[in-house]
């Protein structure tokens, strides 16, 4: 059974209220953010990006042990 470590931050944060959970039992991101979405309502409107072990990922990621996750707001620079 693997354990997902979720941290979120910013707006989404918010929208969740809180900053930090643990889920297990998820197969992958699509998975996880179906979960977190039926949780937390409000996460559907806002965007975010998933980082999977510090990394940033745009497509779905099979858990293959313990992970971090990372629900992360929009953002820019320059």
């Amino acid at each position: 059974m693997s354990k997902i470590k979720i941290q979120a931050f910013g707006i989404v944060a918010e929208k969740m209220g809180l900053q930090q959970t643990m889920l297990s039992d998820l197969d992958d991101t699509d998975a996880l953010k179906v979960k977190l979405e039926s949780e937390f309502p409000d996460l559907k409107l806002v965007r975010y990006a998933i980082a999977y072990n510090r990394k940033l990922i745009h497509e779905n990621i099979a858990f293959t042990g313990d992970c971090e996750i990372a629900l992360l707001p929009p953002y820019s620079g320059g």
